[in-house]
């Protein structure tokens, strides 16, 4: 029995501690009853919390797009006035490894580094903004009219 009321004071201390983090109240002046103002509103609408960033796989152009997610909290002015609770999303892009440029929202293109004796070029990470930031890796066996070996270190493309 005494298992039973711990767990059921877990549950309760849990709810608690979520209603807390769910009430924005607390940065208002006014107005500050719980249930006329809840934060998370990011949650709310696209199921992401505030604050959070999230990156999508790279379409066929090598182009991710970054989406920052943003509550904001307006406070009432007054006593009678009511808070206000808004999520912004703002979508931006990168490139994704082995690929560099600047995308846009407007011109989502990024340019696959080039390869070298069919070996593929790639990028430390993800956005790369310029051709110098292409490598051929380390550790590469290649092979081509004048010999073959192994790059010693990696070999970056210049301009």
């Amino acid at each position: 029995m005494k298992q039973i009321i711990i767990g059921g004071l877990s549950i309760v201390a849990v709810f608690t501690q979520a209603h807390a983090e769910l009430n924005c109240c607390s940065k208002c002046q006014y107005n500050t009853n719980a249930s006329a103002c809840t934060e998370n509103c990011c949650h709310a609408k696209y199921g992401v919390l505030g604050g959070k960033t999230t990156y999508s796989d790279p379409d066929s152009n090598g182009v991710i797009t970054v989406t920052k997610y943003t509550d904001t909290v307006t406070c009432a002015t007054s006593a009678s006035g009511s808070n206000f609770v808004s999520c912004n999303r703002q979508n931006s892009h990168i490139c994704a490894q082995g690929y560099y440029g600047s995308p846009t929202l407007l011109n989502k293109t990024c340019t696959k580094c080039p390869s070298s004796g069919g070996i593929a070029g790639t990028t430390a990470g993800t956005g790369a903004t310029k051709i110098t930031e292409c490598y051929i890796p380390a550790g590469t066996a290649f092979s081509d009219s004048a010999g073959a070996g192994t790059y010693s270190e990696n070999c970056y493309y210049s301009e």
